[in-house]
Order: structure tokens, then sequence, then C-alpha cells
């Protein structure tokens, strides 16, 4: 009686290489999904963005004067209350945020560097009659860096 040899793999060839499959598929997602010090960046400047256009658009239509205090730790919001800058409360918008750890930020007024010392107040604000002046922020991790310019024409 003649023996016939089936071709085929095994389930361990098979086991392995959906094994290896997975493994590259992890791979792949984790390297673009949006945890890449890139799309952090990218969204941390992005919401800032949104933050300061809202906060413009509240000054524009209730007409009191709004402020941003930028940090190297992050940004929080002013309004004048009583005469007196005041930060936002918590339950206002837009909302204080700190920067992703690990980032550094540089922050610059009418080309002039920011200390690296807390302030008091607001550098910049908004109000009914004139647009934010501009400004320049850069966040960086390691070697690389992001830098997003607002020209006060927002």
């Amino acid at each position: 009686m003649a023996t016939r040899r089936l071709h085929g793999y095994s389930l361990v060839e098979l086991l392995i290489v959906i094994v290896i499959a997975g493994l590259l598929s992890t791979l792949a997602v984790l390297q673009f999904s949006g945890n890449s010090d890139q799309a952090r960046a990218e969204r941390s400047l992005d919401q800032l963005a949104a933050s300061i256009q809202l906060l413009c658009d509240q000054a524009l239509l209730t007409g009191q004067v709004r402020g941003l205090r930028l940090t190297r730790n992050g940004y929080d919001f002013w309004s004048i209350t009583d005469g007196q800058w005041r930060t936002l409360r918590p339950d206002q918008q837009p909302l204080a945020r700190a920067w992703p750890d690990s980032f550094r930020s540089e922050i610059q007024i009418n080309q002039r560097l920011i200390s690296a010392t807390e302030p008091s107040g607001p550098q910049l604000w908004c109000d009914a009659l004139e647009p934010m002046m501009p400004f320049q922020i850069t966040l960086q991790s390691g070697q690389q860096q992001w830098v997003r310019v607002w020209s006060g024409m927002q």
C-alpha cells in the first residue's frame, strides 16, 4: 500500500504566523495612533488655538476684556472683574490646561522671550475693539520642536 504525504501547514506553523502578524499589527497601530509626540504637540497647540478663538469670541459678544496667561507649564484664562484681573472659575470656558508631560515650552510675545517666572496676570488679551497681539509658542520634546505663530488676526 502506497502512502501519500499530504502537503500543508501544521497547526504550530499557523499559530506562529498568526502571532507574528498580531505583533506587527500592534506595532503599526501604536506607531500611527495619536500617542506620538508629534500628535500630542499638535493636539495641544490646536486646543490652545480653539481656546483662544473662544476667549476672543466671548470678549466680542460680552464686551468684557478677556486675557490669556502663558507659562512654561501651560496656560490659563482671565477676565476683568471689579476692575481687577481674575482667573476664570473652573466651571467657565475655556479651561486652563497644562502642556503634555516631557514637553518644554518657549513663549515669545512681540519677539521677546517670556521669562521662566510665573506672571501674576495675563500677558495677552482680547476685547471687542482689538485683536490679540501676535505671539509664538514653541513646544519641544528631545530634538523635536513644534512652532505655532498667532498673528493677532485669528
